[in-house]
């Protein structure tokens, strides 16, 4: 793991790897001397600490009582210290950074800084700045005025640093239009950048113009290049939408979040959106932390880092260590939500899975359904959306629900974390959806075992379940695939076993169709389905349709009956 990758990857790598679930993440404390408590001097906002040959470096914000607002750091400048004896004692250089030129976003104050070395191996420094519109007076009765980030690169010479500014003195990352749906629309400060998969990841501390004295949250920019353009990724939203100190860094392919306020703990996102909050207690507090970090990946040293220990009347910086127990369990890839990158020939040159995805919310929007298929190439061949032309099962969906409210959102190549992550990017926003119809997780069998299967699957029904408060779930088997082998053929019936179980849960129904599709041995019939590719034939297609119908009549019977309930219950409110 390098540094080239990710703002504190190495050090949480160590601490994930030697953790596991219902430990304790302990953080303890100590002095750090030479950035320690000194009256008339305030540090504070340490960046993550880095390794360079024989030295560390961090950078931090500097204050004096002469600086407006003292202790607050919003009128600082950037310094930093060095330390030769692994960061048991520091040496204050001097200053880095400065106020910008008048006018400039951050001509009144510098602070908040975190470093990144790109993937040419040069150091750039992030940083927070406010400009000429920042009034300092009313920002002590309420927090109103506006914060933006900024970029500058880095160059070591003799020891020294000197900083110099990038995209021409302007920000990277502004704060968004001001409205009460843009968690950042009056602040984006707190800057920790990562490099991960050759793109510049910026996670930022955002703050809403309408909730101005309120908590923040977590928000993700996107760029190319480390001085940007940096474009908002999750649509705007937060990612954590809860505010806290946190150390970010790439684990296992995904991005580890340890949070030591707010929602203390771990939280864990395989596409570095999507957070879950995995079962493990951050026991201690840190304010602004910084984290260490190695040259390279070659370093087995305990996690350690520097924060502040004060904020009032004088803040300083103090050293902490964190102690690692035994083993963490990441949750299954089956379960994270990430976009597809799988490609169809059925889809045509130019259609692509994310495209496809979002001309199914556009015919959502455009005209609600009371019945939804969801599903991977199985269900996506049933017809009955903009491809249908070519699917087997076209004929029978027109025959089957065409006079029906319905409408058939299966992809081809779905696995069960992929479906997780369009249901979460609109896929229940609108609510009128009654039935579902789900059949999920067998392209997830070539890679993944039956308990990961299985929990991917029950991570769908719950966010149905809770997305969509009053429809039912008809969850269908997962057939044996054409010319399965005796070891695939136990997989695809323990794993149906274990659906079938997921019924316990209300409104979720399960409908066994694998013995229609396969003969007594288990073998799957050739001619209802076409050759290896998943789906079936217009046979197959058929005796599908002819297992859902009674259940679907029994479904849509029992809908009818709970909305005349509800109907009844409101009426009867109303006399």
């Amino acid at each position: 793991m390098m540094i080239t990758s990710t703002g504190c990857a190495l050090i949480l790598s160590v601490l994930l790897s030697s953790t596991h679930s219902g430990d304790r993440v302990r953080i303890r404390t100590s002095p750090a001397p030479g950035l320690g408590l000194e009256a008339g001097i305030g540090r504070q906002d340490p960046s993550d600490v880095i390794r360079i040959g024989q030295r560390d470096y961090v950078f931090y914000t500097r204050v004096t009582p002469e600086t407006p607002l003292y202790p607050a750091g919003y009128a600082g400048e950037i310094w930093y210290a060095v330390s030769e004896d692994d960061g048991q004692s520091w040496r204050e250089l001097g200053q880095v950074l400065g106020h910008g030129e008048d006018e400039r976003f951050d001509s009144l104050g510098v602070f908040d800084p975190n470093i990144l070395r790109d993937a040419q191996g040069e150091l750039h420094l992030y940083y927070s700045g406010i400009g000429p519109n920042f009034n300092f007076r009313f920002e002590e009765v309420r927090r109103v005025e506006p914060i933006s980030i900024g970029i500058a690169r880095l160059e070591l010479m003799e020891g020294r640093v000197t900083a110099h500014r990038l995209n021409n003195g302007e920000p990277i990352l502004n704060p968004s239009e001001r409205s009460a749906k843009g968690f950042d629309s009056l602040r984006v400060t707190g800057p920790t950048p990562i490099l991960r998969n050759g793109l510049y990841q910026l996670y930022y501390r955002g703050f809403d113009f309408a909730n101005a004295t309120g908590a923040s949250a977590l928000g993700l920019a996107i760029a190319e290049n480390p001085a940007g353009p940096y474009l908002r990724q999750h649509e705007g939203r937060a990612v954590v939408p809860f505010g806290g100190d946190v150390l970010l860094g790439i684990h296992e392919g995904g991005v580890m979040a340890l949070l030591t306020s707010g929602q203390r703990g771990l939280h864990w996102a395989m596409d570095g959106e999507h957070f879950a909050l995995l079962p493990v207690q951050a026991s201690g507090i840190l304010t602004n932390a910084g984290i260490w970090r190695s040259e390279d990946d070659s370093s087995t040293a305990s996690p350690w880092g520097l924060h502040v220990a004060r904020s009032y009347p004088h803040p300083y910086l103090e050293r902490f260590d964190i102690e690692v127990p035994a083993e963490l369990e990441l949750p299954p890839v089956t379960t994270t939500p990430v976009p597809s990158n799988f490609q169809s020939a059925a889809w045509g040159p130019h259609a692509s899975w994310l495209g496809l995805h979002r001309e199914g919310l556009e015919a959502l929007a455009r005209e609600p359904q009371d019945l939804l298929f969801l599903g991977d190439q199985m269900t996506e061949g049933f017809g009955g959306h903009s491809r249908a032309a070519s699917a087997p099962g076209n004929r029978v969906w027109t025959e089957e629900y065409g006079s029906r409210r319905a409408i058939n959102l299966g992809l081809d190549g779905d696995r069960t974390q992929h479906l997780i992550w369009r249901l979460a990017h609109g896929l229940l926003d609108q609510r009128q959806t009654r039935i579902v119809v789900l059949q999920i997780g067998g392209n997830n069998l070539e890679s993944d075992s039956v308990d990961e299967v299985t929990a991917g699957v029950e991570a769908i029904l719950e966010r149905i379940l809770f997305g969509l408060r009053r429809c039912e779930v008809l969850l269908c088997s997962i057939p044996a695939p054409v010319g399965s082998d005796t070891e695939a053929l136990v997989r695809v019936e323990s794993l149906n076993a274990r659906l079938k179980s997921l019924t316990r849960r209300p409104r979720v129904r399960f409908l066994d169709i694998s013995g229609r599709f396969s003969d007594p041995q288990g073998q799957a019939l050739p001619e209802l389905f076409e050759g290896t590719s998943g789906r079936l034939s217009e046979s197959g297609y058929r005796e599908w349709a002819s297992a859902l119908d009674p259940i679907l009549e029994e479904l849509e019977e029992r809908v009818v009956e709970s909305a005349s309930r509800r109907l009844d219950e409101l009426e009867a409110g109303d006399r």
